[in-house]
């Protein structure tokens, strides 16, 4: 928990969630994302994956800073609530460090 904000993560490809409309712009999610690359680099983990939905141009930005890129756009494959199977843009990040 930071403040008000539930932080999370969780050992399924080392996944982390910030979700906290009041956290916004204040770097939650990119200490947590620079965590995430430190911590899977020093296990020898050469790539990451993520998959966010294409209007969450604020995480897309935040990836795409943290040296990730796009890969493309999975049709239908990520579900939201009640709303339905969604496309799901797809990056990487492969480590300079790692070989």
């Amino acid at each position: 928990m930071r403040g008000n904000c539930p932080v999370t993560a969780s050992s399924r490809s080392q996944r982390t969630t910030a979700r906290c409309s009041a956290g916004r712009g204040g770097g939650v999610g990119r200490a947590l994302l620079a965590e995430l690359i430190a911590s899977t680099e020093a296990a020898g983990v050469w790539t990451l994956q993520a998959g966010i939905f294409p209007e969450n141009a604020a995480s897309l930005a935040l990836h795409e800073r943290a040296g990730f890129r796009r890969l493309g756009v999975q049709e239908k494959i990520g579900k939201h609530g009640d709303r339905g199977w969604r496309d799901v843009v797809r990056l990487e990040r492969r480590s300079p460090n790692v070989f």
